[in-house]
């Protein structure tokens, strides 16, 4: 059952134009504020968001200092480009019917009708498979309007029972305690790991189920340039040990985690990708903005290319305890 959740300003007196005033009065230039909120990402990703959200940045806009731009002054535009980019891809991120089926096969003991909730769903290629084979009602949530449209069609093309809302992962209005099964296939980095183990196992019953993907180091010793990347974009990658670990102190039994093919990132999500960057090239070209996003995407790309042996995502699946 949805429940309300009472809206307002958080109150902080710091607003957008405020915090842009205060790096320019201290001499931050672009560079150095992106530094800034690299850095921050780094050292506590879940008070960066919140510092965000407090600027009076809404969600879609803190994701995209987080994980793209890095700068508050600049992202209005370049997220217009990214949504155009990724918004009909089949996925939006890497996964895999084979996977999506192996780490459903891993729940031995759901009741007949589960009560299940797919968080960060996107287009919900993952969501229709949980539809078919669980044969109940499939509760899909995700910030973006325009994805769940798409998974509202496929649903009815194909009788399937998926109810969607436009909701925020932070703060989901339903009842805690209330899920047999949370699915969270590429999506759990957006609240970042550790919150959102803290927040998911709330929502869940016990004995319940948490299954997600995880992006992950696969070597001890990953290659510098990886490494490198990774401290700029997205500082929080782990090994799944240590993924485990986290999810052990956080109250879950750990049934069993598995890597992602190399197909899960071509088949539905690479490859297509690349081919509307190139429609996209010469509709926007010399859009700074767009290409910006372009560039970002393909040196994404370019480094799978060199280095999908080092990382990859991971398929996690636990229960509450």
């Amino acid at each position: 059952m949805l429940k309300t959740v009472a809206a307002g300003p958080y109150g902080s007196g710091l607003d957008r134009n405020l915090w842009l005033s205060l790096q320019q009065a201290c001499g931050l230039d672009d560079a150095a504020a992106k530094r800034w909120h690299i850095e921050f990402e780094r050292r506590a990703p879940s008070a960066h968001q919140d510092f965000l959200l407090n600027l009076g940045l809404s969600e879609k806009e803190a994701i995209q200092v987080r994980m793209l731009t890095k700068s508050v002054k600049d992202n209005k535009m370049s997220m217009k480009y990214f949504f155009e980019l990724f918004e009909d891809l089949p996925r939006q991120g890497p996964g895999c019917s084979e996977s999506t089926l192996r780490a459903l096969g891993l729940l031995k003991d759901l009741p007949s009708t589960p009560r299940v909730l797919d968080i960060g769903c996107g287009c919900g290629m993952q969501t229709q498979i949980l539809a078919q084979e669980l044969k109940t009602k499939i509760l899909a949530i995700d910030n973006h309007r325009a994805v769940l449209d798409h998974l509202d069609r496929s649903a009815a093309k194909m009788g399937l029972e998926i109810e969607t809302h436009e909701l925020s992962m932070i703060e989901m209005p339903f009842e805690k305690g209330s899920f047999d099964l949370l699915w969270a296939e590429g999506s759990i980095f957006i609240i970042g790991l550790s919150q959102g183990l803290k927040d998911f196992w709330a929502y869940l019953k016990f004995g319940g189920y948490l299954a997600f993907t995880e992006m992950c180091w696969f070597v001890s010793e990953p290659p510098s340039d990886a490494k490198d990347y990774f401290d700029k974009v997205y500082p929080d990658i782990r090994t799944a040990e240590k993924v485990r670990q986290m999810a052990a102190n956080n109250g879950y039994r750990v049934i069993e985690s598995f890597n992602l093919p190399d197909s899960a990132w071509w088949d539905d999500y690479y490859t297509p990708m690349l081919e509307r960057l190139h429609e996209l090239k010469r509709k926007n070209a010399g859009v700074a903005e767009a290409e910006t996003v372009y560039a970002a995407c393909e040196t994404e790309v370019a480094m799978f290319r060199r280095h999908s042996k080092s990382y990859g995502y991971t398929f996690f699946v636990l229960q509450k305890i």
